[in-house]
């Protein structure tokens, strides 16, 4: 044995998550597309796709409110403007986790 097994063993573990997620994919495209044909089908991508600005703007406030803690800090701001960037930051990091 040795780290080559272990990789292989972890991509392939990765890639069996990946089972669920795509057959319930699979059965939205059935059921819409057999229920409304492409129109149904075209309503379920936009269903699906709706989610996602939300989670990529999750994704992305933890680092910006990082940053913005970190210049307060270097730019010397008072201890009110600092406390509540902190306050900022707690959230982005928790909503990020």
């Amino acid at each position: 044995m040795g780290a080559a097994p272990n990789i292989i063993l972890g991509l392939a573990l990765g890639y069996m998550s990946t089972v669920i997620p795509i057959l319930a994919i699979a059965l939205t495209i059935f059921v819409s597309f057999s229920f409304g044909g492409v129109y149904g089908l075209a309503l379920a991508a936009l269903g699906m796709l709706s989610c996602l600005p939300l989670a990529v703007t999750i994704q992305g406030f933890a680092p910006i409110s990082r940053n913005a803690n970190a210049i307060a800090d270097l730019a010397g701001l008072n201890e009110r403007a600092i406390e509540s960037i902190d306050t900022l930051e707690s959230a982005g990091i928790t909503t990020a986790a």
